[in-house]
Order: structure tokens, then C-alpha cells, then sequence
């Protein structure tokens, strides 16, 4: 039986950056990946990164990035002297797993991290057949746009979607059981973002929920869609895309009394530690948010509280979150709503994009970037923005609450001309401003 400091259960990137870094640190490392086929999932892809998307180019960008994507990784795994098992792992005992395929092997491990993502919830009054009636990973195999879509769910993968394929000239038709959308987002960026929605020409149906689903023999009928308002949508396609399920089922932690919760979800500690003190669980099957690059992050954070015990490990105080909607959108710290929650007291400012100029250059005024701060301290709580390059915008919000800036050296910072960037300060004066409106 071989055996492992840390043994990485899925090679998506949360489990990806786990290994590396764990190579990186001089550790004995495995990984195991599900099955041979099995291709992580590609990073998501802006709809406004072209002026005129066109389906064939979705579909050339998302191929050549599963094949990409898969054959770097593996490759620069082994290149990092990381050992690469495939097949399906369950637990024998807290630090053994059986790892199946034509070859069963098994491997023992002085910590485990669990890594080994989510499929797509299947609701069982949802007849999914893969060619009309989809979940967020059938919807991939289309081979072309199809002409109206409707979408149920309004998370980040629905409105994800509804932005994609809307860009793409699909009809889109987009339902959700609840009046917000994003539930977790700051409510003026949602507010924001269904603004937008109804500009690109999406028929949106909140606080309703899919009831049922008829689906023709003959592929020339459209699906009808009954709504529980009594209200029937007609539409070529169907994409269910609210919920995921952790994939922890295969791994058998009943066995060792590892806990799982709803959605088949991990539960986990700040560092990334569930119940058992040796496994940990990082990525899509922990929960919120579901997003590659936050994942990534999360690995690397596991790996170093596991192996720098001799010195406190860099555990990052927020995590940015980018979301590929059009506009995008990201945030990183508090929103008003968690700051209400927290008894602060706050205040906030507020930059719309039309006020910079580098906006009007690139004729994309849409959106705008707003801070969270403490009124007090001036500290700066939370970034939130939505516009174009808003993901890459969120990286200075990032260091600001890293570093505990306050918002007097927001507006004394310097930045190119023009920039987007000067949304920061234009939304520092303003929070000043208002700061100190009592």
C-alpha cells in the first residue's frame, strides 16, 4: 500500500492548486481523479469579450479549453512530482481509501483534502432527457444556440447562463422561486444586474416557480413550460440550474462518521477542516460560492494551515468572488445587508461607471463600483462592483481590506490616467461626503 502525507481527492482546481502546493512544500502527494473522462471544468467565459459572439466560437472556445485545460493540468502535476491515481475513492478507515477501476489500489494518507466538486440537482418533477430538458453541465453539449430558452434558477449559474446565451441571440426566459436574484450579492448590484437583464431583452418571472414541464414528441414543437402563477412559457430548450449537489456520495464517510450536510455538502471550519481533524474539504463541495478562481485560492489556504503549523499560515480575510454575467459582477467583504446584520455602523460610496473616463473610451458606461465602510473608523468593510472588468477591478478591493485601509487613503491614492481604477476614489470622496451626513 503507498503511502501519502496528503492524498488530493479531485483534480478540478480547488484539488489542482492543493497538490501543487503541497508538492511545492516538499510533500509526498497523490491525487485521484474520478474518471479517465473526466475533464475539470473550463474557466467561465464573458459574453462581452467579443462585440458579435457567435455559437460557433462558444463552442470552439469551451472544446479547446476542456482539452487544454485537462492535458496542462496532469501535466504539470507530474511535472511537480505529484502521483496521479484514477478511479473512485471511499473511505476504508479515517486515513485508508480503496481507490476502484480494472486495478483497485489502495492508498494511505496522513491528511486527506476532499475536493472532489458537485453535479447538477435533479429535481424529480424535471423529465432531463440532455436534448431539450438540461442541467448546467448537459447544456455544454449543445451544437448550436437554440432560439428562446428558459432558464429556472437565478443564482450564479443561471444568470451566468441567461447572460451567455442572451448575448448569443437566444430568447431568454429566465424563472426564479424568489423576487431577488443573486441572494447572496449585495441587493443594488442584483438590482442592477436585472436592470441590465431587461435592457438585453430577457423576460424575467420572479417569485414563481416551475410547476411542470411538457415536452412534444416532435422536435419542431417547442417545450411548454407551466409556471405556478398559471402562466405557460413556450421555448425550443430547458436548463434547470438551481443547485448543486456535493459529490461525497461515492466516498463512504459514513464509514469513518466524516459529516455531511444538506446538498451532500461538507461542513468545514475556517481553515478549511471538517469534523475530522486530518480531512479536509475545499471547492464546490463545501458550498457557496462555487466559483474556479476562489476554489483554487481555498486549496492552497488548506494546504498551508495543514503543513505550516510551526508558523501561522497566511489564511486570507476575504475571498473576491467574480461572477460572468453581462455586466460582470464582483465583491469581496461585507455587504450592507451583513453589516446591518452585524450592528455597524456603516455607510457607503458610490462611483457609477459614466463618471470615468476611461468608460467612455471603451463606450461601456454600464454599472458602477460601491464601498463598504465603517463610518467611525472610515475602515473599509466590503467592494462591490458591477461593469465591464469588474473581476479584475476587484483586486485592489481585495488589498484594501487585506492591509485594513481606510477610505482618506483610497482618495489619496494614485492611480494611471485614464483608468478604471478612479472609480475607486471617485467612490471614496463620495463615501466621505456622506460619511459625514450624520
Amino acid at each position: 500500500m503507498n503511502k501519502y502525507e496528503l492524498i488530493v481527492l479531485g483534480i478540478a482546481p480547488a484539488g489542482e492548486q492543493a497538490a501543487l502546493k503541497a508538492a511545492s512544500l516538499g510533500c509526498k502527494v497523490a491525487i485521484v481523479e474520478a474518471l479517465q473522462s473526466e475533464k475539470p471544468p473550463p474557466p467561465p467565459l464573458h459574453p462581452g469579450f467579443h462585440k458579435e459572439p457567435t455559437a460557433a466560437l462558444f463552442r470552439y472556445q469551451k472544446n479547446y479549453l476542456f482539452e487544454e485545460n485537462a492535458c496542462e493540468i496532469k501535466e504539470n502535476l507530474k511535472r511537480n512530482g505529484v502521483d496521479l491515481y484514477q478511479g473512485l475513492a471511499s473511505f476504508e478507515d479515517p486515513h485508508t481509501l480503496v481507490i476502484s477501476g480494472p486495478r483497485p489500489q489502495r492508498l494511505q494518507g496522513s491528511y486527506i483534502l476532499i475536493a472532489t466538486g458537485s453535479s447538477p440537482y435533479h429535481p424529480p418533477e424535471i423529465p432531463f432527457d440532455g436534448k431539450r430538458i438540461h442541467d448546467a453541465d448537459s447544456i455544454l453539449t449543445l451544437k448550436k444556440a437554440p432560439k428562446s430558452l428558459c432558464i429556472a434558477g437565478a443564482g450564479v449559474i443561471g444568470c451566468e447562463y441567461t447572460s451567455l446565451f442572451s448575448s448569443l441571440g437566444t430568447l431568454v426566459y429566465l424563472v426564479n422561486d424568489a423576487e431577488k436574484v443573486l441572494p447572496q450579492i449585495d441587493r443594488e448590484l442584483s438590482s442592477e444586474l436585472l436592470y441590465q437583464m431587461k435592457r438585453a431583452g430577457v423576460h424575467l418571472f420572479l417569485g414563481t416557480r416551475v410547476e411542470r414541464i411538457e415536452n412534444p414528441e416532435e422536435a419542431s414543437r417547442p417545450l411548454k413550460i407551466r409556471l405556478g402563477t398559471d402562466v405557460e412559457i413556450e421555448a425550443e430548450c430547458f436548463l434547470f440550474a438551481a443547485g448543486r449537489l456535493g459529490n461525497t456520495r461515492t466516498l463512504k464517510g459514513e464509514r469513518i462518521g466524516l459529516k455531511i450536510q444538506e446538498r451532500d455538502t461538507i461542513g468545514v471550519d475556517a481553515a478549511y477542516r471538517s469534523n475530522i481533524a486530518h480531512i479536509y474539504a475545499v471547492g464546490d463541495v463545501i458550498g457557496f460560492a462555487s466559483l474556479a478562481g476562489t476554489n483554487r485560492d481555498q486549496g492552497a489556504a488548506a494546504v498551508s494551515h495543514i503543513f505550516r503549523k510551526n508558523r501561522a499560515p497566511h489564511l486570507p480575510k476575504a475571498f473576491p468572488y467574480a461572477l460572468f454575467t453581462a455586466p460582470e459582477i464582483a465583491l469581496v467583504g461585507l455587504s450592507e445587508e451583513e453589516a446591518q446584520k452585524e450592528n455597524i455602523d456603516y455607510s457607503t460610496g458610490i462611483a457609477r461607471y459614466d463618471e470615468a473616463t476611461r468608460s467612455k473610451l471603451m463606450e461601456e458606461a454600464r454599472g458602477f463600483l460601491k464601498i463598504v465602510f465603517n463610518r467611525s473608523t472610515l475602515g473599509v468593510l466590503g467592494i462591490h462592483i458591477i461593469g465591464p472588468l469588474a473581476s479584475e477591478l476587484i483586486h485592489y478591493g481585495v488589498a484594501l481590506l487585506e492591509n485594513q485601509k481606510k477610505l482618506d487613503h483610497v482618495a489619496e491614492d494614485l492611480f494611471t490616467y485614464p483608468s478604471l481604477h478612479h472609480l475607486y476614489k471617485l467612490a471614496a470622496l463620495d463615501g466621505i461626503k456622506n460619511g459625514l451626513r450624520r
